[in-house]
């Protein structure tokens, strides 16, 4: 095995709200959460979230982890986004993808928690906030898909830890899970995920629409559908049943 090199491919759940900026500019290649200013907005409604939402036992524990996001830390979870993360388990990356049905956990969190104060006609926001951020309100008439981008023996200098620190360790323990317990790696590998260091080009990478058969927030049920790139830019794309 070459040291430098994963011997196994790498994931991206996501969904196919990023896939022009994906065939455009290369996975990781674009940050649209902070073109669309996601973050500052979040920021911008917690504040309200919280003083109509945290009380509610349907809303609670989402309340408290939007807290973590808005903050950008949390003591046992990576609540840094923007990055574009990567794993070694594609069950991982799929049901990200099927749990964040805008492909990013801030966004979807943050659209979430906005649509809920807008039935609740909160002052303030479909007219104040609504004139400050037109383009993420717009957000909530797309409909989109999740997406699985998987990525080919990337290399150890194209990566981060999910922390932002040296990969090595982490290469070093896919490797020797893979030499010593290959039968379980799978299930011991969920958690061993990378950051992206730079961008990856569209023709190293493989796209795949995410059809959610059946739901469940730990194990979906789901089948596959290969997306062929015609070619770089704005073409279109074609899908393989």
């Amino acid at each position: 095995m070459d040291p430098t090199r994963l011997p196994v491919p790498l994931y991206h759940g996501t969904s196919t709200l990023f896939v022009d900026g994906i065939i455009n500019s290369g996975l990781g290649g674009c940050n649209p959460l902070v073109q669309w200013k996601v973050l500052e907005f979040a920021k911008r409604i917690h504040p309200l979230v919280v003083q109509q939402l945290s009380d509610e036992d349907d809303w609670m524990v989402k309340v408290q982890s939007f807290g973590w996001m808005v903050d950008q830390k949390s003591a046992a979870m990576n609540f840094q986004h923007g990055d574009t993360y990567l794993s070694p388990v594609r069950g991982t990356a799929i049901r990200y993808a099927a749990n964040k049905r805008f492909g990013s956990e801030l966004l979807t969190y943050t659209l979430d928690f906005l649509q809920e104060l807008l039935r609740r006609k909160i002052p303030g926001v479909a007219d104040d906030l609504y004139h400050e951020y037109p383009h993420i309100f717009g957000l909530l008439d797309i409909s989109c898909a999740p997406l699985l981008v998987k990525v080919d023996e990337p290399s150890l200098d194209e990566l981060l830890a999910e922390n932002g620190g040296d990969a090595k360790p982490t290469l070093d323990y896919i490797l020797a899970t893979l030499r010593e317990n290959s039968t379980s790696a799978e299930t011991q590998l969920q958690q061993r995920n990378f950051r992206l260091r730079r961008a990856i080009p569209v023709a190293r990478l493989m796209f795949w629409l995410v059809n959610v058969t059946r739901w469940n927030n730990f194990v979906p049920e789901y089948s596959l559908h290969l997306l062929h790139i015609d070619g770089q830019g704005n073409d279109a794309y074609r899908t393989q049943m």
